[in-house]
């Protein structure tokens, strides 16, 4: 999972995606390759605030993101299902 992060944190796109199709074809847990792609985003974000990335960088993180998504989505398919309760909604005044 690290690579993943470091790829994607470094802008090397088709690694990322190499690396994303490996672990699906290996039978990774999903949740943990979008997991690694989130640490991937904070550090994409960390950077742009330190003056390292600029709009450019953040849209190609965003894009390898929607790609990573898409490919992880029909694994999460076959998770089996939590039951859900109902809703909570929290505010403030």
């Amino acid at each position: 999972m690290s690579e993943l992060v470091k790829a994607m944190a470094d802008m090397r796109e088709e690694d990322a995606l190499r690396l994303t199709r490996e672990m699906v074809e290996s039978g990774a847990d999903p949740t943990a390759i979008l997991g690694a792609a989130r640490e991937a985003m904070d550090i994409v974000g960390q950077r742009y605030e330190a003056g390292e990335y600029f709009l450019p960088e953040l849209v190609m993180a965003g894009e390898m993101l929607n790609q990573i998504t898409a490919l992880v989505k029909p694994e999460l398919a076959k998770l089996p299902q939590v039951e859900r309760k109902g809703k909570v909604l929290i505010g403030t005044v």
